[in-house]
């Protein structure tokens, strides 16, 4: 079975130099994946945009809020404190999405709902690599890997990475992803750092039979005009999704989701070259408790709870589906 999956997902076992992989947008979490991000109670202004690009380490929309008297935010910012899970991940994804909003490009396909997927819909898609070049580890090798924050300047040193580069904020980020990043009530969050570390989460949440997928490219390429040729509906119901991040060797943080629908895409570059992919869509049906400010409503103009939103992944994100 592992051969098997590994051979889908594309990724080789090699006990060479690994290089990081860059990103379109560097130092964010890999995947567009909306559940956990999605339950923000807060609305973007230019005054929260521009603590952002100071780095206020705080969750400007949220401590904005408490100032306006805001009971919910108050409320949030009270149970954070108390360490509450819940709502340190609102604080987190909070700033995650207002970043998000700040880097959005108007001309990228990011969400589109479940009626677009139909043949002729024409869809501007960036489906390459998050990260190139890097490849998993044996597990017992990659156990062995020093890989917290405590233990940052020793992780730099073993891949002869200089600490105030591009890579090393890069590296930092990821393990705080892994490490620091909590998940909302009802969702299990790992990541994984071996081949098997990712079956056995994936086999915890959904049984012992699975099946992997990903989206697959004819070639490489960036952000291109696409048209849909031709679709199937492959699951639903739990799955789990796993983002690859950026670090020297394959890491993915994976997380399982609820109520949804699984369809593969076929698509056709709709300018020059004709260039196809297979898109793997994740449609999420039940958004009635997902923030109205949620980047999502804001692009298709719908209410939460109204329609699925959907979304393809790029070409090194993984969907689990029970089989």
């Amino acid at each position: 079975m592992v051969a098997s999956v590994q051979g889908r997902v594309k990724l080789l076992r090699s006990g060479g130099n690994s290089e990081l992989g860059r990103s379109r947008s560097i130092g964010e979490v890999s995947g567009t994946h909306p559940p956990a991000s999605s339950r923000l109670c807060f609305q973007v202004t230019k005054r929260r945009q521009a603590n952002v690009r100071r780095e206020d380490k705080d969750a400007r929309a949220i401590i904005y809020n408490v100032g306006r008297g805001d009971k919910d935010a108050r409320a949030i910012i009270y149970n954070v404190g108390r360490w509450d899970e819940n709502a340190k991940a609102i604080i987190y994804f909070a700033k995650a999405n207002i970043n998000r909003q700040l880097h959005y490009n108007p001309n990228e396909t990011i969400y589109f709902l479940e009626e677009d997927i139909k043949q002729g819909t024409e869809m501007n898609l960036d489906l390459s690599k998050e990260a190139n070049g890097v490849t998993f580890l044996p597990r017992t090798v990659a156990q062995s890997m020093p890989f917290s924050s405590n233990e940052f300047p020793k992780i730099l040193n073993r891949f002869s990475v200089k600490p105030n580069s591009a890579e090393a904020k890069i590296m930092k980020k990821t393990i705080e992803v892994c490490t620091e990043m909590p998940a909302f009530k009802g969702e299990q969050k790992y990541c994984a750092t071996s081949l098997e570390s990712m079956i056995d989460f994936c086999t915890s949440v959904l049984g012992k039979r699975v099946k992997a997928l990903s989206t697959e490219l004819e070639k490489e390429t960036q952000l291109r005009k696409y048209s849909v040729v031709g679709f199937k509906k492959i699951g639903g119901g739990e799955v789990a999704v796993c983002h690859m991040l950026k670090y020297p060797y394959a890491v993915f943080s994976c997380h399982n989701v609820h109520s949804t629908k699984v369809y593969m895409v076929s698509l056709e570059g709709a300018e020059g070259g004709g260039t196809k992919a297979k898109g793997v869509a994740v449609c999420h049906t039940d958004t009635a408790a997902w923030s109205p400010n949620f980047e999502a409503f804001q692009m298709l103009n719908v209410k939460p709870g109204t329609v699925p939103i959907c979304h393809i992944l790029p070409e090194d994100n993984i969907v689990w589906l029970p089989n």
